[in-house]
């Protein structure tokens, strides 16, 4: 159970950090619209 528990722990890590990574994405995708249009088209 100890290994299952720490398991656990690490799998919630990861998709903590896996939002966190989607957040900052969303973020700069929703500052881009500043850019030239053209450099948003070749992302």
């Amino acid at each position: 159970m100890e290994i299952f528990r720490l398991m656990k722990g690490k799998v919630s890590q990861l998709i903590r950090m896996q939002n966190f990574q989607e957040m900052n994405y969303y973020k700069r995708k929703t500052n881009l619209p500043a850019a030239p249009t053209n450099q948003i088209n070749q992302i």
